[in-house]
């Protein structure tokens, strides 16, 4: 009898769940914070933006249905609560410690400008509470009335992170009272109550990278189970991208740091991430995308922690894949766009490329700009040699292209390059000189494209741009005939072989064949998976050899003639 009941009660509380689960496409929430706990998937949300009395919290076993809100924690009786922020759940020494930012009536704490910039306006007691219970469904009572970190000051968004066992806040000092946020961190008593020692500050928000706003929000730490690196992810609004997830390490894999400079993890206007651990081992990482209004809903993303970095996983749950065979536009071609340019690099994406490729060149004064030859003689209306130009020499060129509107483009720069091209859904095959792969693979971690973008070079150049961005994705270029850059007549089927070893041994990405090698060559590439690309196709019946192949991509000037027969491929 006893056990017909359990099983009843079981049966009851699936039925629950199955009449009350919400997909996680159709509820909107800001800042998702999940804690993964005895095969329980746990979610706590807040009221987005204003309003709001406390804490709820969903449960679910698969990340995508999701049970009806549960109330966790009500704010205490007498608290003049305004809005409750970004809660989080973490679990200590068996007990669940929720931290959550509260913002107050103003008047009811005393609120003073930090900065001569920061607005009367903006100035609202704001304060990061934590609460406990025995279980993470709550009931959450406070461990203090009051915040933990100093009471005059805007604080918000606090995360617990335990170094040699001694529990850390890190928590962000507020851009409306101090004008340039601040991240900072401080030692947590045993209650969780109290700080045993005065603040002290991480990094300020505007530090982080180049195009970076003044805002600081939503740390988390991440320890990584492969070396003992210490990450951090927080978000900050980044020119060109909005909201966004940002990436350091601790050089001493310890909270005082030094940090690192920082890099996007997610750069598409979604942001205040936290990372967990599914129960079948996958790292994933949970934001609210987009930053604002109905529209907002709860993502994931696989991350792959490489032993060097965290690097979103393309193709999996909410991240979009990456093409894994189609037509490359050389020189961004197609569509009678002048070579090499911008209008030609966006316009390429209109027709479809599932990769853009552009050639990397150093001009006199060091800047990196898009030309294919190594004069300018060829493509534009000026002479000489790329590195005898000064930048404001090259700029001043216009594009030889006569009779045609976009004839007086100018010669782009790298940044403008990429710049141009969409975050995700494409390739970017970066053509690079032996003298600038370093500085490209630099500036392709920089913008946050490393799952993207890869360095086309010579073996030696690709060595020294794996020293210094070690999970730069890189393309064998380090022809094995000499000779063959005429493209007079066909590859030589033992150096085909060598050409396809190598790039395997030397663990490229990808390969660019200038004839194409046996089908046995193709399988050993996939094989290691590298990728092949194919130098180039212009006609139809030539790509349908090539797709019957095994090659994955194939470089051309007319991307909308041949992109038809590699329909359905993307």
């Amino acid at each position: 009898m006893k056990a017909q009941i359990a099983l009843a009660a079981v049966l009851a509380g699936a039925c629950a769940f199955s009449a009350y689960a919400e997909l996680r496409k159709d509820f909107r929430i800001r800042d998702p914070f999940v804690l993964a706990d005895n095969g329980t998937y746990y979610l706590y949300e807040s009221k987005p933006w204003f309003g709001g009395k406390g804490v709820s919290v969903r449960t679910s076993k698969d990340l995508e249905h999701w049970s009806e809100k549960m109330p966790a924690m009500i704010v205490p009786e007498g608290v003049p609560v305004t809005a409750v922020w970004a809660p989080e759940v973490h679990k200590h020494e068996g007990a669940y410690y929720l931290f959550t930012t509260l913002t107050e009536k103003k008047g009811s704490a005393p609120i003073k400008a930090m900065d001569p910039k920061a607005k009367e306006g903006h100035l609202t007691p704001r304060g990061t509470w934590v609460f406990k219970s025995e279980s993470p469904l709550g009931p959450f009572k406070p461990v203090k009335m009051g915040p933990i970190p100093p009471k005059e000051w805007m604080t918000l968004d606090g995360t617990l992170y335990v170094e040699d066992g001694q529990p850390y806040m890190v928590f962000c000092h507020e851009w409306c009272q101090v004008d340039n946020g601040r991240m900072c961190y401080a030692p947590l008593a045993k209650d969780f109550a109290s700080f045993t020692a005065p603040p002290k500050t991480m990094f300020a928000a505007r530090d982080a990278m180049p195009g970076a706003s003044h805002v600081t929000d939503g740390p988390f730490f991440y320890r990584s189970p492969k070396n003992g690196d210490l990450y951090m992810i927080w978000s900050n609004f980044v020119k060109g991208h909005g909201y966004c997830v940002l990436l350091r390490k601790s050089t001493t894999g310890k909270i005082a740091g030094p940090w690192t400079k920082d890099e996007i993890l997610y750069g598409k206007n979604g942001g205040h991430g936290m990372l967990f651990r599914t129960f079948d081992g996958k790292l994933l990482l949970t934001l609210h995308q987009p930053n604002s209004g109905e529209a907002e809903r709860m993502k994931l993303f696989e991350i792959e922690d490489t032993g060097h970095t965290l690097r979103l996983v393309c193709g999996t749950f909410d991240a979009p894949p990456m093409p894994s065979r189609g037509v490359c536009a050389h020189q961004g071609n197609g569509g009678g766009k002048p070579a090499n340019t911008v209008v030609a690099f966006t316009n390429a994406v209109a027709l479809g490329a599932a990769m853009v490729e552009f050639d990397v060149k150093r001009c006199k004064t060091g800047e990196l700009v898009i030309m294919h030859d190594g004069t300018v003689d060829r493509t534009t209306n000026g002479k000489g040699a790329v590195s005898a130009l000064t930048f404001d020499e090259i700029r001043k060129l216009t594009i030889k292209w006569p009779g045609h509107p976009d004839a007086n483009v100018k010669v782009p720069t790298f940044d403008e390059a990429i710049d141009c091209l969409p975050t995700e859904g494409v390739w970017i095959n970066c053509h690079s000189a032996g003298n600038v792969a370093v500085e490209v693979a630099q500036k392709i971690k920089a913008k946050g494209r490393l799952h993207q973008a890869f360095v086309a070079s010579s073996l030696p150049a690709i060595a020294e741009a794996r020293k210094a961005v070690p999970d730069i994705l890189t393309c064998n270029m380090s022809r094995t005939v000499k000779g063959l850059d005429a493209y007079h007549k066909p590859w030589p089927p033992e150096k085909s072989t060598l050409y396809a070893k190598q790039t395997v041994e030397n663990k490229c990405q990808f390969l660019q064949l200038l004839y194409p090698c046996s089908r046995a060559d193709v399988e050993m590439m996939h094989a290691a998976g590298v990728k092949v690309s194919y130098f180039k196709c212009d006609k139809p019946e030539k790509a349908k050899e090539l797709l019957a192949l095994g090659v994955d991509f194939v470089l051309s000037d007319r991307i909308e003639v041949i992109r038809p027969v590699w329909c359905g491929t993307r």
